[in-house]
């Protein structure tokens, strides 16, 4: 087991300028939302048709996703004594049956996709929360391969604050910045301070303590490594028709 862990925030940081994951994540989002640019549609071809331009895309990529996510369903859990109904419960009370498509269209477009698990600090109540992956990061350990040592969430605040939170086996930390965020990504975790809810600072140690709460579900993944997305070799594929489309 690692002794020495890096600190969550700074090494978060560190991979959002670094790793590139992002702008992986949000060029094959485009694609999928038909979004995508058209690679004929040169200077000469705009003067000419304009906005009529748009009527000649034809996305084929989100077909590839849809076909594979259709296909997926989660149909019970197994487990000694009750745990199995115990888990089928949780999972319809936070109404998976119809959610599930979204952690599975996710982790199949973009490579990753996220599942949190947090329960709420006053009711109690257990709640799954599927997260777009260019939001969250995972730190496998090195000595134990796929084992998750820690998670952790960002995300910027209509106010210009970003929040982040740390998911850990024994707690979730919460952190906000102290000034607006006005660049894309933070210099250092001296930004971050505790963030309160009803004016307590987190952390909130968990009663499961062998396991982190945020569950990672990456596609065609090797053991500790993010995944792969349905369309890397779709793309190339798409951008020639499209390329086609105007001859």
């Amino acid at each position: 087991m690692v002794t020495t862990l890096p600190d969550a925030i700074e090494w978060t940081i560190k991979g959002l300028k670094s790793d590139g994951l992002n702008q992986q994540y949000h060029r094959y989002d485009r694609y999928l939302r038909g979004k995508h640019p058209l690679q004929f549609a040169t200077a000469k071809y705009q003067s000419a048709f304009g906005q009529l331009l748009q009527a000649l895309a034809y996305d084929r990529t989100n077909m590839i996703v849809d076909a594979l996510a259709d296909r997926l369903q989660v149909i019970g859990f197994t487990g000694k004594g009750t745990a199995g109904k115990e888990a089928l419960a949780l999972w319809d009370a936070n109404s998976m049956d119809r959610r599930e498509g979204e952690v599975e269209t996710e982790a199949l477009g973009k490579g990753d996709a996220y599942l949190i698990v947090e329960k709420h600090p006053r009711t109690g109540k257990v709640h799954y929360w599927p997260n777009d992956a260019d939001r969250c990061r995972i730190f496998y350990s090195e000595e134990e391969p796929g084992q998750t040592e820690f998670g952790t969430k960002f995300w910027k605040l209509d106010s210009g604050y970003m929040r982040l939170n740390v998911y850990r086996r024994d707690r979730i930390e919460k952190y906000i910045s102290r000034t607006k965020i006005t660049s894309g990504v933070p210099t250092s975790a001296k930004v971050f301070e505790a963030f309160k809810v009803d004016g307590e600072a987190w952390p909130v140690m968990l009663d499961v303590t062998d396991t982190v709460p945020m569950f990672h579900i990456g596609n065609n993944a090797r053991t500790g490594g993010y995944g792969q997305s349905e369309l890397l070799h779709a793309l190339p594929m798409q951008d020639r028709s499209t390329r086609r489309s105007a001859t």
